[in-house]
């Protein structure tokens, strides 16, 4: 006799086989015979990369595609910055800056997804650029950032800077009482 999840079925030889009513699933949801949705990416994700220099940051957001969505300048301000970016804030994925390590812990903290890169890949990758200049530096690490061809850098923590900054000057301060 069947059972609650299936029914019985004659088999060639003999005797009843149970059938179980078999559902696929992907995760906890039934799979239905028509995809409603293609597998990969379903909202569109941005990129930014920022040319940080002593007055001015050179921003410059683009989608998946590449397609730029916005650029500007702001003020070297990771409030400013925070700012500029605002409206793209929900949607980003990543956010690239170069060789500076100091926006790295204030922009995290204001919850961009701040990364920093390593100069020699960005240089390599900027290498075939024609004009060099704030815009264009930010444009290319936009898309360095998009198309994922970065190193990250680890940047240490602000204890481990002021940890090496007290044994430097305990060194310095050695060596002048040994001097005396």
């Amino acid at each position: 006799s069947p059972g609650a999840s299936g029914k019985a079925v004659a088999r060639a030889g003999g005797g009843f086989v149970k059938e179980a009513a078999v559902l696929q699933t992907i995760g906890s949801q039934p799979e239905s015979r028509a995809r409603s949705k293609p597998k990969g990416r379903t909202a569109m994700e941005y990129f930014a990369g920022l040319d940080v220099s002593m007055k001015d940051t050179s921003i410059c957001v683009v989608d998946g595609k590449g397609d730029i969505l916005w650029e500007g300048s702001v003020p070297t301000d990771p409030q400013a910055i925070h700012q500029a970016l605002a409206k793209f804030s929900k949607s980003l994925r990543r956010l690239g800056h170069e060789a500076s390590p100091w926006p790295q812990p204030q922009l995290t903290a204001l919850g961009l997804p701040a990364t920093c890169l390593e100069t020699r890949h960005v240089r390599a990758a900027m290498a075939a650029q024609r004009n060099k200049t704030d815009v264009t530096d930010a444009r290319a690490l936009a898309q360095i950032v998009r198309t994922g061809w970065f190193r990250p850098v680890h940047i240490k923590s602000e204890a481990s800077y002021r940890i090496r900054l007290l044994l430097t000057q305990r060194r310095n301060l050695k060596r002048k009482f040994l001097d005396i």
